[in-house]
């Protein structure tokens, strides 16, 4: 199992609020980690265009840049094309990927799979071992009730890593992910619902394994206010379908989120599930998931439709800032020991 060393302290990400649908456009993004201050790319499930032939594609143009993906829905995946797609994720970017899954809902499940998982913490944790033990190349054997395996994908030795996650937004999937997983990642989970739910959650599976805490990543949607923005539709284009959804809903009642239940995105401007203002409000926010526990926060910034250069240039505005904010909780480096020259 790979295991992800303790970061040096909290790292801020960029979450593209869309998927990709040109070949091109992931090498575009890709510039806020090479020019800006995200220290990785994050993109969800593509129902398009593949993620994996963005990221060969952008290589062959010489973009090679750190990149996550969250969540991938398990019923649309097979554990050796999840395999030979991580690793040829690495190998052709040169940097370690973070990959997570998620069972999906039952509407999802019997819709690609046929039927609903009697259990989707055992599908996940089984999909989880023979991904891992299909990256990790070596023949192995694993019974299970949803995929066993009993092969080995040779191929060559990988540059990076890959680490795998879950999308927990329940107890029950972050002990799971504390037990089994390299990453746990949150979507639209308030800060104080991460700090009292989610990140305990996670310690506990870990210790129960006798294994380090998994990474925990916490992404912030937010709109930078603007003269004549349309905040309300830059919200409802972020996350209005997700307040329509059962299990989204069912958190956000767990965390006590009664406006953004109530008002749907409007509510979620106002209890700040969608954080509406200046760079010092977003900051702050993204202080807050820190706080709560993350140690990766990918920020969602949403905005209308415009040219490259203008998307572009609000984001590494924004990201400058926060990052900064976060380079102030960073630990300071050790002192040398006495007696060793610097």
């Amino acid at each position: 199992m790979t295991t992800s060393p303790p970061a040096a302290g909290p790292r801020l990400a960029a979450c593209w609020p869309f998927t990709p649908l040109a070949l091109t456009e992931t090498a575009r993004w890709s510039q806020l980690t090479r020019t800006g201050a995200y220290q990785r790319l994050w993109v969800g499930q593509s129902a398009g265009l593949d993620v994996a032939s963005t990221v060969a594609h952008a290589a062959g143009a010489g973009h090679r840049f750190p990149l996550g993906i969250a969540v991938n829905v398990i019923p649309l995946h097979h554990p050796v094309q999840a395999a030979q797609q991580a690793r040829s994720m690495v190998l052709a970017s040169g940097h370690d990927l973070r990959l997570c899954f998620s069972p999906g809902d039952p509407a999802v499940q019997r819709a690609f799979g046929g039927s609903a998982y009697a259990s989707p913490l055992t599908a996940a944790r089984e999909f989880l071992a023979a991904v891992r033990a299909l990256v990790d190349g070596d023949p192995t054997r694993l019974e299970g009730d949803y995929f066993p395996l009993a092969a080995g994908l040779p191929g060559p030795r990988l540059p990076a890593r890959v680490l795998l996650g879950l999308g927990t937004l329940r107890p029950r999937m972050a002990r799971l992910a504390g037990e089994v997983a390299d990453v746990a990642t949150t979507w639209l989970t308030p800060p104080s619902y991460v700090r009292d739910v989610i990140a305990p959650a996670l310690a506990e599976g870990a210790s129960a394994a006798d294994r380090p805490r998994p990474e925990l990543v916490v992404p912030v949607h937010a709109v930078l206010a603007q003269p004549g923005r349309d905040v309300a539709a830059l919200a409802e284009q972020a996350v209005g379908t997700h307040l329509r959804l059962p299990h989204y809903r069912a958190v956000l009642e767990a965390a006590g989120d009664h406006a953004a239940l109530r008002d749907g995105p409007a509510g979620a401007i106002a209890s700040g599930l969608v954080t509406c203002g200046g760079v010092d409000d977003i900051a702050a926010r993204v202080l807050d998931a820190v706080e709560a526990g993350a140690d990766e926060v990918p920020l969602v910034l949403h905005r209308p439709p415009g040219p490259w250069a203008a998307v572009r240039d609000e984001w590494l505005a924004v990201g400058e800032v926060v990052a900064a904010c976060l380079d102030q909780l960073a630990p300071a480096p050790a002192p040398p020991p006495r007696g060793v020259a610097v």
